[in-house]
């Protein structure tokens, strides 16, 4: 597995668990690292283009933040509305 930082071990579980599933759900507490769970399974994904639908408040804090503090890929393009 690919981690740009290093995970918690419930972190590294999840990913484990759905890295090779075409389908699932998080149903984690606020604050437990939900969104570094999914960059991890996005990393470790063989997808090539990925949609994320988040509340309008969260789009500039995965772009600005999340996305380059978790995601080692530097040749992604990233588009928010």
């Amino acid at each position: 597995m690919i981690y740009k930082t290093t995970p918690f071990e419930h972190q590294k579980a999840a990913v484990e668990r759905f890295v090779d599933k075409p389908y699932g759900a998080l149903f984690c507490e606020m604050g437990t690292g939900k969104t570094k769970i999914m960059l991890d399974i996005l990393v470790n994904n063989d997808s090539q283009d990925i949609l994320i639908a988040a509340p309008n408040g969260l789009h500039f804090n995965w772009e600005a933040l999340e996305i380059p503090k978790h995601f080692p890929v530097e040749d992604c393009e990233i588009y928010t509305l």
